[in-house]
């Protein structure tokens, strides 16, 4: 079975030719980050860097107030990592 999300690496291996049917496989893995390190985090994720600084300065602060008020001052964060792999054949 295929990883959700993985459908356009798939796809260019497919594509490419010259390779066996890709696998994929999924790791799931968590990290907490405190207020502050979240907020150092937010300004590197690209849909931020593009906002004008005024807005990105409150969506820093609100964030920052939302995850100590309501979040004990942790948020925990879950990613999937996947590797699609193929043989040369």
């Amino acid at each position: 079975m295929l990883a959700e999300g993985s459908d356009r690496f798939i796809e260019g291996i497919r594509i490419a030719g010259g390779y066996s049917t890709p696998a994929v496989v999924a790791h799931v893995w968590r990290r907490r980050y405190s207020a502050n390190e979240w907020i150092d985090l937010l300004p590197t994720h690209s849909d931020h860097r593009l906002l004008p600084a005024g807005d990105l300065e409150r969506l820093l602060d609100a964030t920052h107030t939302t995850i100590t008020d309501q979040f004990q001052g942790h948020i925990l964060v879950t990613y999937t990592t996947r590797l699609v792999t193929a043989r040369a054949i």
